[in-house]
């Protein structure tokens, strides 16, 4: 039980905690006068995260109260779970940060967007090899279905990629059936981004933008399980 006390206390901490908070995210996105909309989406769950872990430090301090028997559904390591997500989040979002600059890069890269017809000794970061289709499989998921093909590049590696979901024409169909055994594949940095063959192309999960989603929406996945382990610490008896 609170006295209106415990309660002005649980305000002011709540208010001082969101203040902070507030301050450091928007320093941290704010840019020139402008919001970087990249680290927008990062600094929002870290930002819910540190501000359950000031307001639960705080409450802990100056409004502490009886301590009583968790529920069931409270019950665990809660603080385990934070410090995991935590890190999960901080790592993720690192790799998020990269891979977003990198597939920003990607779009502005004049040989990126020539497509196929870059050539191999391309001034940009992209170039174009030959390549030999190994072998093709799928692997199947609960709600999903990712199609594989192996490789053997002109220099000299196997390469398996994933296919992505910007596919032009027959690709798989005709990888699969054995129809297609030579393409050509577009490379960025040593990864293949696009792989093409006679009925078809498609890009794959090396795609810098693709692998940017990714990065992106594990991050969220750590932010809420963080979200909700701190949450749990508040309410914590």
């Amino acid at each position: 039980m609170y006295t209106s006390g415990d309660s002005f206390a649980r305000l002011a901490v709540s208010i001082a905690a969101l203040l902070v908070v507030g301050v450091a995210v928007d320093v941290a996105v704010v840019r020139g006068g402008r919001i970087d909309v990249g680290t927008l989406v990062y600094a929002i769950p870290a930002g819910a995260i540190a501000f359950a872990i000031l307001a639960t430090v705080g409450y802990r301090v100056f409004a502490p109260r009886a301590a009583r028997a968790a529920p069931p559904w409270r019950r665990g390591n809660p603080m385990l779970h934070l410090v995991v997500c935590t890190a999960g989040l901080l790592v993720v979002g690192a790799l998020y940060l990269a891979a977003d600059a990198d597939a920003r890069a990607f779009a502005a890269d004049p040989s990126c967007a020539a497509g196929l017809s870059s050539g191999r000794a391309s001034a940009g970061g992209c170039g174009i090899e030959t390549a030999r289709v190994v072998r093709s499989w799928s692997t199947h998921h609960r709600s999903s279905t990712d199609r594989h093909v192996e490789l053997a590049l002109s220099d000299g590696r196997d390469v398996a990629l994933v296919l992505g979901r910007a596919t032009r024409g027959d690709l798989w169909d005709a990888v699969r059936s054995g129809t297609d055994r030579q393409a050509i594949v577009q490379v960025y940095r040593g990864r293949v981004v696009w792989v093409a063959t006679a009925s078809g192309g498609s890009d794959t999960n090396d795609m810098p933008a693709e692998r940017s989603r990714f990065y992106f929406f594990l991050a969220i996945a750590f932010a809420a399980g963080g979200f909700i382990s701190a949450f749990r610490l508040l309410l914590a008896p």
